[in-house]
């Protein structure tokens, strides 16, 4: 297996480049984007995985609820990244953390890492 190394800087040149494609509007985002940009970065730590089989379990939930949350009136009181980080903390929940203040501290830090605040949540 090849291993990929990202310096810093050509991390900064790649989230540069898409933010001019979105025209620096994060929210023009849907949450089916934001769900599969979340799902492709990571949405779990390594400290938090039993087996492998855990995390696809866990990604997979995550679309479930996508699904079946797409004809909700949510939609429209809610941003879409609000609705795509609520999904992931319940299939954190769901899979991976059974002591709720556990989960609610990991997914804090999962907020810090995207620099994203919510108020309510």
């Amino acid at each position: 297996m090849k291993s990929i190394i990202l310096t810093i800087n050509k991390i900064r040149e790649s989230e540069v480049q898409c933010l001019t494609l979105i025209n620096h509007n994060m929210y023009i985002y849907s949450v089916y984007d934001w769900i599969t940009t979340l799902l492709n970065n990571g949405i779990v730590f390594i400290e938090e995985v039993i087996d492998k089989n855990e995390v696809e379990e866990i990604y997979a939930y995550t679309q479930k609820l996508l699904t079946n949350l797409t004809s909700k009136i949510f939609w429209c009181k809610y941003s879409s990244i609000q609705i795509a980080f609520s999904i992931i903390q319940l299939s954190r929940e769901k899979y991976l953390n059974k002591d709720l203040k556990l989960s609610k501290k990991i997914f804090d830090l999962l907020l810090d890492l995207y620099e994203i605040s919510f108020f309510g949540l």
